[in-house]
């Protein structure tokens, strides 16, 4: 099994937090690629659990390990959820912040910022589907660097394109 560490998104209180319980504490478990055959392709992995709870296990790890084992590092998000007294907003503004962080710290976990997905399940996938459609630029006179990062898909001028006249 590929080591586990997880990283907190936010240094303090991430934004609308009712407390310091790990409940309050979005988080995400990095698991990266062996390096024999790793490539610089990463996916976020939201659990599902219909906002109450998340399935860690087989929407979670099991995923993120058949990902490894494709050579991709994979980041399983622990969003906050009803539970714990928090509604959507809360869980997509994590789901957004996962996005901003792996990608600021790209280069630190080996991944190309360009080549970072989002895969989601049932509560997951509605944050998947939030972080593609709402997507942001970031702030460029945020004070914390990963605000600066952008959200959302990642496009060429050229793919775009191509894009275009296949649906022409």
């Amino acid at each position: 099994m590929p080591a586990l560490r997880s990283v907190q998104l936010w240094d303090g209180d991430a934004p609308l937090a009712k407390g310091t319980a790990p409940e309050d504490r979005p988080h995400l478990d990095v698991l990266l690629a062996p390096k024999e055959h790793a490539t610089d392709c990463a996916i976020i992995i939201c659990p599902g659990g219909g906002f109450r709870e998340r399935a860690m296990d087989w929407e979670g790890l099991q995923v993120a390990q058949w990902l490894n084992s494709q050579g991709i590092h994979a980041f399983l998000l622990s969003y906050r959820m009803r539970g714990g007294g928090y509604e959507r907003p809360a869980a997509e503004l994590d789901s957004a912040r996962a996005m901003r962080y792996v990608r600021a710290h790209a280069a630190d976990f080996g991944v190309n910022p360009r080549r970072i997905g989002m895969i989601g399940f049932s509560a997951g996938g509605v944050l998947v589907e939030t972080m593609a459609a709402k997507f942001t630029a970031g702030d460029p006179q945020a004070t914390d660097p990963v605000e600066r990062v952008r959200v959302g898909p990642t496009l060429s001028p050229a793919s775009t394109a191509s894009r275009i006249a296949r649906m022409a």
